[in-house]
């Protein structure tokens, strides 16, 4: 028999699953192009997702994540297998996030120094919810 939390358990990689404030480094171990796999609900996935090595869900790739991976590993998705970076759980403000303020979030974190184009900057959001 499963735990509750088991059975709500979704297939796919969400903010809720990382901890505050923590990098998680990953690994790419597949690109899977979007169009080809569906939801839970059995609808159509129409972004991009990753496969993480020796991690048990995979993460749906949003623009910004798109925008800053391109940034560190080029424009070809599959030249991006094997190549290691961190996540990490962020909240957005409520201008960026369709009027939710402190919506989290998962980012790709580049490494420090690292420039970022200014349609991604804008919403990376930050390490912890902020108080208006």
């Amino acid at each position: 028999m499963s735990t509750l939390e088991e059975r709500y358990e979704g297939d796919f990689l969400e903010a809720i699953d990382l901890p505050d404030g923590v990098l998680v480094q990953v690994s790419i171990e597949a690109v899977i192009p979007p169009d080809t796999e569906k939801d839970a609900g059995g609808k159509v996935i129409k972004k991009a997702i990753l496969k993480f090595k020796d991690k048990k869900k995979r993460f749906v790739l949003n623009k910004t994540n798109y925008r800053l991976l391109k940034t560190l590993f080029g424009g070809d998705p599959a030249k991006w297998i094997g190549h290691t970076f961190n996540i990490q759980k962020r909240y957005l403000d409520a201008k960026h996030a369709f009027g939710q303020q402190n919506e989290m979030c998962v980012r790709v974190i580049p490494p420090i120094g690292t420039p970022i184009p200014k349609s991604a900057r804008e919403f990376i959001g930050t390490k912890s919810p902020v108080n208006d």
